[in-house]
């Protein structure tokens, strides 16, 4: 599974046919996931494969993430409280 390593945004407007200028925000996301490699003694190591994801969307939809992602990190805490050892007892 890829995991987050960083992350950045860049805000650019754009011109439309009817001269009308939009915003867009560009969100920029370096991952990182484990792959396994051959090192020189012959042995198997991990090292870590980054790459890069991009994508561009509009800030009405850029919020309407945003708010996906508080909803889905507060289900986790939830989720992490009901379970954790604190609440067995």
């Amino acid at each position: 599974m890829k995991e987050l390593m960083s992350y950045a945004r860049n805000i650019s407007l754009v011109i439309g046919a009817d001269d009308t200028t939009h915003a867009m925000v560009e969100i920029v996301l370096a991952v990182s996931e484990p792959v396994w490699q051959m090192s020189t003694g012959g042995s198997m190591d991990p090292v870590r494969q980054a790459e890069t994801f991009r994508f561009s969307t509009i800030p009405d939809e850029l919020r309407k993430l945003a708010k996906s992602f508080t909803k889905w990190a507060d289900d986790a805490d939830a989720i992490g409280k009901k379970f954790s050892g604190e609440a067995l007892k």
